[in-house]
């Protein structure tokens, strides 16, 4: 089976352990660097409408900047209230210094 592919940003933008957004088309994605493993997740919260990216990660979880709800940013589950819904994920990998979101199509036309 052939993949789709494409590049939305370099590993090299990443920090340790840091968090940064993209935009790709209108839809906002939050990439997050955890021990040199890439995760990418809708940037929006799906519970206080704040900016994921804007948030504090540690050890792979990831606190939103509003109200203190956490996730895990390696399989989108809440870890702590008000956060209840998983965060809706995406599959990524770094391929030659590039970090490429799988299957692109997934996200649809969603703002």
């Amino acid at each position: 089976m052939t993949d789709t592919a494409l590049v939305i940003a370099r590993f090299s933008d990443l920090s340790d352990d840091g968090v940064i957004r993209v935009v790709v088309g209108r839809h906002a994605l939050a990439l997050y660097n955890v021990d040199g493993e890439v995760y990418a997740s809708d940037d929006l919260c799906n519970h206080g409408k704040a900016s994921l990216s804007d948030g504090f990660l540690e050890d792979g979880i990831v606190e939103c900047p509003l109200h203190g709800g956490t996730f895990d940013v390696r399989n989108g589950l809440p870890c702590s209230p008000p956060a209840i819904e998983p965060m809706k994920t995406y599959k990524v990998e770094i391929r030659g210094g590039d970090v490429v979101l799988i299957n692109p199509s997934e996200l649809g036309n969603r703002d």
